[in-house]
């Protein structure tokens, strides 16, 4: 959902609701296209933003990812026994 300011009046519009004209130099599909822009660098941006790990950080990682497979097989073999 986005916040559309005009003077003191705030407007909400869902992302398939309609379109404001800002001006009327632009038509529907510039808009369309300026919004898709938009959402692409958003997403560009929150992908961005994640955290990078330390060394110490990966190895615990590592170290639970490799509990958790090993969960994981011994359950499979248990449940192909039965």
């Amino acid at each position: 959902m986005r916040l559309i300011g005009e003077g003191r009046h705030l407007h909400e519009a869902k992302e398939t609701g309609n379109i404001k004209r800002e001006s009327k130099n632009y038509s529907y599909k510039e808009q369309m296209a300026a919004r898709e822009l938009e959402k692409e660098l958003a997403a560009k941006q929150n992908k961005n933003d994640t955290p990078q790990l330390t060394k110490k950080q990966q190895e615990m990682l590592q170290q639970q990812l490799d509990q958790e497979q090993a969960i994981r097989d011994s359950t499979r073999k248990v449940n192909l026994h039965h």
